[in-house]
């Protein structure tokens, strides 16, 4: 991830944006040039976001997603990711 967020910063900071737009001949391909560019960013946003959480925290807030209508106790998401409640 370290890897793929240096290789995009190292990218668009050596990327000279008129000569790189100046090599396409017609929107439709400024359009693409760009979109592609959109969504290396979104690939690394989405990326980022994912592995921001350890797995028992993502279980825990899925278990929260999917029973929000009912009482949740801390020892409810603590039994359900396997944890114990002081840990948790």
């Amino acid at each position: 991830m370290e890897e793929l967020t240096t290789e995009l910063e190292v990218e668009l900071i050596y990327t000279d944006f008129y000569s790189e737009i100046d090599k396409y001949e017609t929107i439709i391909e400024i359009k693409n040039w760009l979109g592609g560019l959109l969504n290396k960013f979104i690939d690394i946003i989405i990326e980022k976001r994912e592995k921001q959480y350890s797995k028992s925290t993502k279980k825990a807030i899925t278990y929260l997603k999917n029973n929000y209508q009912t009482t949740i106790t801390l020892d409810n998401i603590a039994a359900e990711v396997y944890l114990s409640p002081n840990y948790f």
